[in-house]
């Protein structure tokens, strides 16, 4: 099957943004009304984002997230993405993230997240930081990430076997976690019926 890829900087199909710079701690509050605030923490662990007034956000609309962002970490070697999701639309992004707007006209958002957890992104990221005490990756590096852009169509292949791996993925280890389950039960039967 042939079909053409075009090598194309990411700037060139999104649009990228420094998420929101807080001073001080992120207060978090519980009113009902509150908009959550994604910090690095909640994508590389329990999600479960602080909540804050809009109000204390100085132009909200420029930093509320929308679907099909995608947020990537600045700071670190690990560059975690997260693709906003209904949960999170109108929320903000801390400025430990820079927020990637697709146009989805000529990429699909799951196919950008899944490349750029690629060997050769996270290369070119890893070579692309700022060495200090705790790398940081600059807006210039980032919109000269070269993307390999095939045709949407196979876009949505990829993006299919992508999720095909990991629902198998997640069967494989709730089998491992019961198979670890009924060794550890034989066990202890073996060796308290002796």
């Amino acid at each position: 099957m042939s079909h053409s890829v075009k090598e194309i900087d990411l700037k060139e199909i999104a649009t990228i943004r420094t998420g929101y710079s807080f001073r001080g701690k992120i207060e978090s509050g519980f009113d009902s009304s509150f908009i959550p605030v994604v910090q690095p923490k909640d994508i590389t662990g329990d999600f479960s984002p602080a909540r804050m007034d809009r109000q204390l956000i100085s132009n909200y609309q420029n930093h509320a997230l929308q679907k099909d962002e995608i947020l990537i970490a600045n700071k670190g070697v690990k560059f975690s993405t997260y693709l906003i999701d209904a949960e999170l639309i109108g929320g903000v992004a801390s400025s430990s993230f820079f927020v990637i707007s697709p146009d989805v006209n000529k990429i699909i958002p799951d196919f950008l997240i899944w490349y750029l957890t690629q060997d050769e992104a996270l290369n070119y990221l890893k070579s692309s930081s700022i060495a200090s005490t705790i790398p940081s990756l600059n807006k210039k590096s980032l919109e000269s990430l070269t993307i390999a852009l095939p045709p949407i169509d196979v876009q949505e292949k990829v993006v299919h076997m992508k999720e095909l791996v990991q629902t198998e993925e997640l069967e494989l280890l709730n089998l491992i976690q019961t198979r670890k389950e009924l060794l550890k039960s034989y066990a202890f039967e073996q060796i308290h019926t002796r």
